[in-house]
């Protein structure tokens, strides 16, 4: 039987988690991320709840990387991956 919705992505998050993640280790709120994305601020809270969700099964060990606060200066690659 054939699989239904989207095809699985490659990487543990989407294109656009990503950019949820980016904006939330910049301390963007909700609605915030909400806003600079242009989609409901319920859509960001399930963005969030997948990040978690997907994050969450990795070691713990693993996950301060994704969760540190950044800025762009510091990070110097804005909206990029690790």
């Amino acid at each position: 039987m054939a699989s239904r919705g989207r095809p699985r992505h490659p990487d543990i998050l989407t294109p656009r988690e990503w950019e949820v993640l980016a904006l939330l280790r910049s301390g963007a709120s909700n609605a915030q991320i909400a806003e600079r994305l242009g989609i409901t601020e319920r859509t960001a809270k399930f963005h969030v709840s997948e990040i978690l969700s997907k994050l969450g099964r990795l070691r713990k060990v693993g996950l301060p990387r994704y969760f540190t606060p950044v800025s762009a200066s510091e990070d110097g690659r804005e909206g990029k991956r690790h």
